[in-house]
């Protein structure tokens, strides 16, 4: 998860309500992340 979140570009981080959102096209992937622990909530595949 870290190298994901490490090569996933700024500008496919986005903030909603109490949670970050980071879309990896690379990865196909999409991670919510808590805004207040900054724990991983889920990990969903991204359909293309």
């Amino acid at each position: 998860m870290a190298r994901v979140l490490k090569e996933t570009f700024i500008e496919n981080y986005e903030k909603e309500g109490k949670s970050f959102y980071a879309t990896s096209k690379k990865f196909n992937i999409k991670i919510t992340i808590s805004s207040n622990t900054f724990r991983i909530i889920t990990v969903d595949k991204v359909i293309k």
